[in-house]
């Protein structure tokens, strides 16, 4: 499956499943806004986008990279495209604290990390 992976943006990464050629359609125009890469024999089956892979992830990468990752998670979500976005350890961690202290950004005092 291509392009399936991580992609970083302007602001963080998510990860991404192109699952069937409707989804490189609308990944094309809709996200990248390149229309001409739907017709492109390297892209326009699922297996010649898995044998030019390097190129595709670099076309994707390089469309995503400008968009930050709520800019980008939305415009996934509306093409219909798997994704989620990628936390960091610190999003883990700041997750882990606010649901032990709620309010606080902290954890317990008998909390260790």
């Amino acid at each position: 499956m291509a392009p399936y992976g991580p992609f970083p943006t302007a602001d963080g990464a998510v990860v991404l499943a192109v699952q069937n050629d409707r989804e490189w359609k609308s990944l094309c125009t809709a996200v990248l806004g390149h229309e001409s890469l739907v017709e492109d024999p390297r892209f326009a089956r699922n297996s010649a986008r898995v044998a030019h892979r390097a190129e595709v992830n670099a076309l994707v990468g390089g469309g995503l990279a400008a968009l930050d990752t709520d800019a980008t998670s939305a415009l996934l979500d509306r093409a219909g495209i798997a994704n989620a976005r990628m936390n960091q350890v610190q999003d883990f961690w700041q997750l882990e604290c606010e649901s032990r202290c709620p309010g606080t950004g902290r954890a317990p005092s008998n909390h260790s990390r």
